[in-house]
């Protein structure tokens, strides 16, 4: 004998339309035999445990532990007490390992009545299947066609038909009967048998009871929602038979509607439905007693009659709860991939395992080497050095190679094509005693075409909010550049040499460039605090600024899916760190001896070490400049100020709590207006980075420190200052300065200056962000 009610296959994406089958109350050892797919294609469950849970339409719940077959599929086995309650359940299927748990998509399950299986008999199945098919109907979004607004002349067949139904069944008022109210066991009344009991007693039930017009029959609907019936004895008696069920088939015939043709019979019993719409529809008195405008919930009774609007607001309700749920289930597949990977061929990933210390390739990314590997994707194939004007315009007849110290009129930067990234922490601790949470595991993704779940980088949005194309970095840290008169009327542009020069002046001239060969600007005489670094960034054109944390976060996130590691030094080499301090001079090295690199990565061969005019040249690793496609000293020779990013705190808040400018009018004393929280303090200790913190996840591409339990190799190997218990504000530098040694690196900060500060190590970088020409 085959036990299987169904085979049914569910899908884990809800790919196919909602299935239903059916069985009969109080089924024991009957089998559902589940098949799982993932978008249309097999899924195995071996492995796995398997439940099957449901709702009864009562509202009970239900949960059946399921056989996990050889083939990697599921059965599970119904008892007498697993669906006891007649009507639609709703179930579905939840798998789960050691490591997630996820839904197929949800079915239905027909109970029907132990003494009435034959579901298809019933007057109303017609309506049944149609309004099963309603629900079916619902598209990818979870839309369904409806009308706003119950009427007659609603486009929708269901709501037309019902209040069709209604209209058209009503009687003449001389067919009115008589309403007794009276709590009485029910007798024969020969003067007027068209008597209907609203408080009647049967078998000791509370029950509503009807008389036929000849008194030959009665019906009662009892409280507890038992239905009963019986009959004269033969003979002409004036006493009834015993109550009977409804039910009974053999004692019964039913009927669904009270119509101008059978009314009057003494052989066909309505149902209980058939009895409120009759007398709903024809008697206002009474029909304004069984009618709430109460709506329908949880909490709603068998003594309230909800009006025709309840029942479809509550209809909308279900629609949007069931919308909710396809979201849902939508965006935990679209994790369910993140999480176990994916395997598109234009997504680079990284698994990353702080705990353990162990990063793994993912996605693209798996089998491939830094460098070359990589160029055959957009976001590192297309990035490039470039010869620019004031306004941004590239000159490609220009190579970036010959540009000198003395070509004042341009700058070297780097070109970046936008891209997408996606964030799926893995594993999240709650920090303790500040806010958010630390990373103890995530995958980070990129791609140059947008995916489900993948948001574009916030780098790649103009003044005005709209997506731009492209960037362009500076190859160079940040020169000055001013107005040297030789007299009244002449003068000529010089690159100013901290040390050499000793002018404090600011002009109205100045600017930042982006040059080789020159001395890197510092704090050492020049006023050079963010403030006057953005002024002289703006002097270029309104595109110009200092770099900001989107640009700092986006080479973060490049490099570490690249070089498959977060620590920079030991993927390209330390930088410019191993060098002395000469009193208070600022003793950074000259720009542009990666030049030769062109748009690779790697060390110069040999670097100038300058401490006020005084050259030593270099060519050892910690001494010479490093490049990450195009751009020199990312870390090291000195540390750069960071636009767009506060740290506040009360004295409560660890080091601070991390604000994030949401345009490009920047302000360093600043935790409201266009500066949004992030939902995240920072790590109240200085010291080796061993976890980035996560906070709201609209700022999920930040790599900011929360915890430093780590060393100078792993997880991170990049030092992090602060101000513990912050009572204030302070700004953010980034990389280290000549004389950091192993503390320095892509992700190092230093978080413990107060805003509006200058010193001889801190200098900075250009960016420049295109306007849209949307």
């Amino acid at each position: 004998m085959n036990d299987y009610i169904a085979e049914i296959t569910l899908d884990l994406n809800c790919e196919r339309s909602c299935q239903t089958i059916m069985l009969t109350q109080f089924d024991k050892g009957k089998k559902i035999h589940l098949t799982v797919t993932a978008n249309g294609e097999p899924y195995s469950v071996s492995g796995c445990s398997v439940v099957m849970k449901g709702v009864n339409s009562d509202g009970s719940r239900v949960a059946v532990d399921c056989d996990v077959e050889q083939d990697g599929t599921a059965t599970a086995v119904t008892d007498d007490i697993t669906f006891d309650v007649k009507g639609f359940a709703a179930a579905r299927f939840v798998i789960s390992d050691s490591q997630r748990t996820y839904n197929t998509q949800r079915f239905l399950i027909y109970v029907d009545d132990a003494l009435d299986t034959d579901v298809t008999s019933d007057p109303d199945y017609s309506i049944l299947n149609r309004l099963i098919r309603e629900v079916q109907l619902i598209d990818e979004r979870g839309g369904i066609i409806v009308d706003d607004e119950l009427s007659t002349t609603s486009t929708h067949p269901v709501q037309n038909r019902v209040v069709n139904a209604a209209l058209n069944t009503k009687a003449p008022i001389s067919t009115a009967f008589t309403f007794d109210n009276t709590t009485v066991n029910v007798v024969y009344n020969a003067n007027n048998p068209k008597i209907i009991y609203t408080n009647a007693l049967v078998n000791g039930k509370n029950a509503f009871v009807l008389t036929t017009s000849n008194n030959y029959y009665q019906i009662a609907l009892c409280a507890d929602g038992t239905e009963y019936a019986r009959e004269l004895t033969a003979g002409g008696a004036t006493t009834y038979k015993p109550w009977v069920l409804v039910n009974n088939e053999n004692t019964v015939n039913k009927t669904s509607a009270i119509t101008a043709s059978n009314k009057t019979s003494t052989t066909l019993y309505p149902s209980i439905k058939a009895v409120v719409d009759y007398i709903a529809a024809n008697y206002e008195a009474l029909s304004n007693k069984l009618t709430s405008e109460a709506g329908i919930d949880e909490d709603s009774t068998d003594t309230e009659y909800p009006t025709a609007k309840a029942v479809f607001d509550f209809g909308v309700q279900i629609i949007d709860d069931v919308n909710e749920d396809i979201t849902e289930t939508n965006s935990n597949l679209s994790d369910l991939k993140a999480y176990i990977g994916y395997t598109s061929g234009d997504i680079l990933g990284l698994h990353a395992d702080f705990e353990n210390k162990v990063f793994t390739r993912l996605g693209a990314a798996v089998g491939l080497s830094a460098g070359n590997d990589f160029n055959a994707y957009p976001m590192y194939g297309q990035r490039r050095r470039v010869v620019v004007d004031s306004n941004g315009v590239i000159d490609d007849s220009y190579s970036p190679e010959n540009v000198e110290e003395s070509d004042t009129n341009v700058d070297v930067m780097v070109y970046q094509p936008k891209f997408y990234y996606k964030v799926v922490p893995l594993k999240l601790e709650k920090q303790s005693g500040g806010l958010g949470y630390h990373i103890r595991k995530a995958n980070y993704y990129i791609s140059s075409t947008p995916h489900a779940g993948f948001k574009l980088h916030p780098l790649f949005y103009d003044e005005n909010g709209n997506e731009i194309d492209y960037v362009l970095f500076s190859a160079y840290e940040a020169s000055f550049m001013y107005w040297r008169a030789i007299s009244p009327t002449a003068g000529t542009y010089e690159i100013f040499h901290d040390g050499v020069d000793t002018d404090t002046t600011i002009d109205t001239s100045a600017v930042l460039k982006s040059l080789p060969g020159v001395k890197p600007i510092s704090g050492q005489y020049k006023t050079m605090n963010k403030l006057n670094m953005e002024n002289c960034a703006l002097r270029k054109s309104p595109n110009w600024h200092l770099d900001t944390i989107q640009s700092v976060s986006a080479n973060q996130l490049l490099m570490a899916i690249e070089f498959g590691t977060f620590n920079t030094q030991n993927a390209i080499g330390m930088g410019v760190v191993l060098n002395s301090s000469v009193n208070s001079n600022n003793c950074s090295s000259l720009t542009g001896s990666t030049s030769a690199l062109g748009n690779s990565t790697g060390m110069a061969s040999e670097t100038i070490y300058d401490v006020a005019g005084t050259e030593t040249t270099f060519s050892s690793d910690g001494k010479v400049s490093v490049s990450y496609r195009g751009i020199e000293n990312l870390w090291g020779n000195s540390w750069k100020h960071i636009n767009g990013i506060n740290l506040w705190g009360d004295g409560t808040m660890g080091s601070g709590q991390v604000y994030i400018a949401d345009d490009f009018s920047f302000n360093e004393s600043s935790h409201s207006g266009n500066y949004k929280s992030t939902g995240l303090t920072l790590a109240n200790a200085g010291g080796y980075i061993s976890a980035f913190g996560y906070g709201d996840k609209d700022y999920d591409w930040l790599f900011l420190p929360s915890e430093t339990a780590g060393n100078s190799s792993l997880p991170v190997g990049d030092n992090y200052y602060c101000t513990s218990n912050l009572n204030g504000y302070r700004v953010v530098r980034l990389g280290g300065f000549w004389n950091y040694g192993a503390n320095a690196g892509g992700f190092s900060l230093s978080c413990d200056s107060v805003p509006n500060t200058q010193h001889q190590s801190v200098g900075g970088r250009l960016l420049y962000v295109p306007t849209s020409t949307v």
